[in-house]
């Protein structure tokens, strides 16, 4: 994991300007999608601090949650993304949100 060329990059961008939402989003992802769902959850949980906009954040951290096995953590977190998806008319989130309810028996 820590061998991923992704993560350096990233994880530079964000020492650089701890406020660089991108720089936290793409980090949180790259975590997610090697399966550290710790490290993946401290930066979507940072980037949903800098950007409470943003509905993918949300998913991808309910989805980090639930990989973790905090369960109850990802249902709220889902339902604060599907609420920011839908008042923003975020549809593609949002509909990613109704499938990860679905999981999560909601």
């Amino acid at each position: 994991m820590a061998d991923d060329p992704r993560i350096e990059q990233f994880r530079k961008m964000t020492e650089a300007d701890p406020q660089n939402e991108l720089g936290h989003f793409s980090l949180g992802k790259t975590y997610l999608e090697l399966g550290d769902y710790g490290q993946a959850m401290t930066s979507l949980r940072r980037t949903v601090e800098l950007a409470p906009q943003n509905s993918r954040a949300y998913y991808l951290l309910a989805l980090a949650q639930k990989g973790a096995g905090d369960v109850d953590g990802a249902i709220q977190t889902v339902r604060q993304g599907y609420d920011v998806a839908t008042a923003r008319g975020d549809l593609m989130p949002r509909k990613d949100m109704v499938s990860l309810m679905k999981t999560l028996g909601l």
